[in-house]
């Protein structure tokens, strides 16, 4: 486990930065601060597992989110700061298997600290506007159930719809409201100019190759212990490629998710996608996952237990070169919290055909997640 040299002082220069920034003086008393720090331990055990993942592979990521009140609205930014995967180890070898891993890498894929968001967000006739420096997972394809690796699901299908092309650190717009109460509506605009593994510069390099413009609609809404969410997205950007003749060509689909509860401790999502196959690897998919609240008791101490499992089975495109094969992926999980604020989350995954590859018939990994809330 390995942090990036140069991208520490950043990151310690931020956050002595945010505390200045917090003093009641300077922002007055609602400016708020809190952050999670996590670390994941994972072992993989099948015949495509390298020795170094058999022996198990730690990774660490930092999340601080400040509330800045500022006029009539607030700033809103996060810093992250995460370690260094291993180049041959789960991470590398089932990138599908841990979300958590490579969060905030440098060009040299290397961990780092970095400002993955800072945005001014506004409340205006017709909804909340938010414009900067954005995360495109925090505004699209989200649920309840199956949408935290800090603190829920490690595996990447049960976290974002994997058919949706997001971008991940990158300047834009977005407009939230809910003009009819249970109905909402979610519209996104950014570039796609990313500051994911790149520098600062490049987020403002809109006309650099590989660079286009992102664009989704969502509409969501709620009723009873019902709710969901359909979208459509678009994304330009010219590094993508049809699958037959190799020319740039823009990629879009559909997605959708939908919400439940049994009772009141058992929560359900299911999610499906599906993306332009002749461009997008995944053509399709289709998962559901299940949460459930529970507790345990030592001694006169109540401990909160949260307990999950998902299933999901995502179609490769018919188009892609070279021999592909649909990807399976089941997990489960147990989250006790310790103390307040501590938890431990023990986790098992079943993974077929990792990177759509049909010679990866099956791999078995185990881990477990630590994280500090504060």
């Amino acid at each position: 486990m390995r942090w990036s040299v140069t991208g520490w002082p950043t990151a310690i220069a931020v956050l002595v930065l945010a505390g200045l920034t917090l003093s009641p003086t300077a922002w007055g008393t609602e400016s708020q601060i809190s952050g999670i720090l996590a670390g994941t331990w994972q072992h993989a055990d099948g015949s495509h597992a390298s020795s170094t993942s058999r022996y198990g592979e730690a990774n660490g990521q930092l999340d601080v989110f400040l509330t800045l009140p500022m006029g009539p609205g607030s700033w809103q930014m996060e810093v992250k700061a995460g370690t260094t995967p291993r180049s041959d180890g789960i991470s590398a070898m089932f990138p599908e298997a841990n979300g958590l891993s490579g969060e905030t890498l440098n060009a040299a894929g290397q961990g780092r600290g970095a400002i993955t968001q800072f945005y001014y967000e506004a409340n205006s006739g017709i909804g909340t506007i938010s414009t900067g420096l954005l995360f495109a997972h925090n505004f699209l394809d989200t649920n309840p159930v199956a949408d935290d690796e800090y603190r829920g699901f490690l595996a990447t299908p049960f976290i974002n719809n994997p058919t949706i092309a997001l971008p991940i650190y990158v300047m834009g717009a977005a407009m939230q409201g809910a003009p009819a109460g249970s109905l909402g509506y979610t519209v996104f605009v950014s570039s796609t100019a990313d500051l994911h593994e790149n520098t600062y510069p490049n987020l403002f390099d809109f006309g650099g190759h590989g660079h286009g413009a992102f664009m989704a609609i969502e509409m969501n809404w709620r009723h009873g212990g019902l709710s969901g969410n359909v979208g459509a997205w678009r994304n330009n950007d010219d590094s993508y490629v049809n699958f037959s003749d190799g020319q740039p060509q823009a990629d879009f689909g559909l997605y959708t998710n939908l919400n439940g509860r049994f009772g009141e401790g058992l929560h359900w999502n299911v999610r499906a996608g599906w993306a332009d196959p002749r461009v997008s690897e995944a053509n399709g998919y289709l998962g559901a996952e299940l949460a459930c609240d529970s507790h345990f008791r030592a001694g006169d101490v109540v401990h909160p237990v949260t307990y999950g499992l998902g299933f999901g089975n995502t179609w490769a495109s018919p188009d892609m070169t070279g021999p592909s094969a649909s990807r399976q992926h089941a997990e489960m999980y147990a989250r006790a919290g310790i103390t307040d604020g501590f938890t431990v989350t023990f986790d098992l995954q079943y993974l077929r055909h990792s990177g759509f590859r049909p010679d990866i018939a099956s791999t078995w990994v185990e881990g477990i997640r630590m994280a500090v809330e504060f």
